[in-house]
This record gives C-alpha cells, structure tokens and sequence, in this order.
C-alpha cells in the first residue's frame, strides 16, 4: 500500500505536465507535437480522457480522419454516456463515411449504419445510407432510408428530391420493362432483350427484368438452333430457373432446348419437363411438358425397340 500512493502521485504528476504540453503544443499548432505526447501519455495510462481528446483533435487537425475515428471510438467506449464524445464518433462516422462515399458506397453505408446506431433519431446518417444505397442503384433499400430520414425531420427538401428522383428513374425502367413484355409476346426477341437491358441499366437488381432478360435471351438462341446457340439458351433458361425456382415457364424451356439440340439424349430433357409440372402442376407451362415428355417418351421407346432388333 505505501508503494501505491508514491507510484499513483509520480503517474499523476507525470500526466499533469505532459497534458499541459500538449495542450501549448495544440495553442501552437504544432499537432505533430501534441500527437507524439498524448501517445506518451496514453503508454502510461490508456484511460487519460484528455490526452484521447486532444489527440484526436489533432488528428482532425492533420486531416487524419480514420485515426481521428479511432480515438474518438476509444472515448466512447470509456465513456459511453458522455453525451458530447457520441455527438462527436456520430459527426466523424458521417465525413468519414462521405470521404469513402464516391470510391466505396458499400464501405461509406456501413460507416453511415455507425452513426445511425448511435444517434437513431437525427435523420443525417438515413440520409447518407440512402445516398449510399442509391448510388449502387439499389432504388428499393435507397428509398427505405430516405423514408426512415424523412420520418424524423419531415420537412427535408433533400430528401424529398432524392425520392422524387428515385421516382423518375423508376418510371422510365418501367416503361422499358413494359415494352420489353410487349416485344416478348411478340416473340421479337431481339427488340425484348434491348429493353430489358435499358430497364435494368437504371435498376440492375430488379430481378423480374432479369428474369425477363434471360427468358428472352433464352429464346433468341433456341430458334437459332444451333448447337453452340442451344448450349447458350440453355445457361440463359438455367440463369432464369434460379431467379425464380417457383416457376415452370423456363424449366419447359429447358426441357425443349435439351431436345433440340439432342434428341437421342432423353435424361436432361425429361428431367427439366418433369420439374416444369412438379412446379406448377396447373399451369400452362405444366400442360405443355406433359404433351412433350410424351412424345420424347415415345421416340425413346421406339428408338430403343429399333436398336434392340
């Protein structure tokens, strides 16, 4: 005990002087400086509140922002009812997140996320996500944050704007989606595809469009019917298969494409018409893979009774 009350004032004394050498040094402008002595301070005692202060001011000074984050987030978890360190990591998470904004949307939204933990009911960081989201065009999970940021300050003109020009954007996908369609029943193939591309240059995700894109694509090379075209439309039926596994219509596709290109190799073409009717049992695509897998049945019993004479 009486080695402990020596140790604790030399610790103490130790910190009051380099503490006040920083600070000066922070006065002067010298942030190297002070950085260098609140990291001396800090090897002695990693808890000193100020010397973290300083230090990440200093960083912020430099421009050194992750370090600055670094620090700040050290406070914060020393203090996490420090209301003014939290108002702090909250504005360091926001510039922080805008400085890897153009380069790293995925990064800045995770950064955005930070803040938004932190302080839920300012609406900044909702808005960033939603900056974020929207510049990786993912329009849908955009306008959720733009709504969650609007829902606490409803008078955003920002915010308003930007969903007004998500709104946009996803008319003119619309439109081409549904001139994609027309072409599609149209069996244009070609002119379908080319709208389901532009449809999906405004909103890449839109898995319908995708979908659409394929199925299209899919057709385009089954009437060209060559081999190298057949093995084609059948990655593009298989792409759309699992963008919507729920459905017949590109099994059916699957099925018939097998088929041409092979006629004598029944197992593939079967095995797609087969799953066409377990997966819609009632639907039109279902009731054409039945009349199908009939006739490749009986090719397969008649060409197996001619190869067995």
């Amino acid at each position: 005990m009486r080695r402990f009350f020596p140790l604790l004032l030399t610790l103490l004394l130790f910190s009051c002087t380099h503490i006040k050498l920083a600070r000066d040094a922070y006065k002067q402008e010298n942030y190297k400086e002070t950085i260098i002595v609140c990291k001396k301070i800090l090897a002695a005692d990693s808890t000193n509140i100020k010397a973290l202060e300083l230090l990440s001011d200093a960083y912020l000074q430099l421009d050194v922002l992750d370090s600055a984050v670094f620090v700040v987030e050290r406070q914060a978890r020393l203090q996490p009812e420090n209301q003014k360190t939290v108002k702090k990591l909250y504005r360091l998470y926001l510039a922080q997140g805008e400085h890897a904004l153009s380069d790293d949307p995925k990064k800045a939204r995770l950064v955005f996320a930070g803040a938004a933990e932190l302080i839920p009911e300012r609406a900044a960081a909702f808005e960033k996500m939603g900056d974020a989201f929207f510049l990786q065009k993912q329009f849908v999970k955009s306008r959720t944050q733009y709504q969650a940021a609007l829902q606490r300050h409803a008078d955003s003109t920002s915010v308003q704007k930007k969903l007004a020009a998500i709104d946009s954007l996803q008319n003119l996908a619309n439109v081409a989606y549904e001139h994609g369609m027309t072409f599609l029943k149209a069996n244009k193939y070609d002119a379908a595809k080319s709208e389901f591309a532009k449809a999906l240059e405004i909103t890449p995700f839109w898995k319908e469009a995708k979908y659409q894109f394929h199925m299209a694509s899919g057709m385009r090379l089954y009437k060209k019917g060559s081999v190298n075209a057949l093995w084609d439309a059948i990655d593009n039926f298989a792409t759309a298969s699992l963008l919507h596994p729920d459905r017949a219509e590109p099994h059916y596709f699957l099925g018939l494409a097998y088929n041409k290109k092979d006629k004598d190799e029944y197992a593939n073409a079967l095995d797609e018409l087969h799953k066409a009717v377990q997966i819609e049992p009632e639907s039109k695509w279902a009731k054409a893979a039945k009349k199908e897998a009939k006739k490749i049945v009986a090719r397969k019993k008649k060409m197996e009774a001619f190869w067995s004479k």
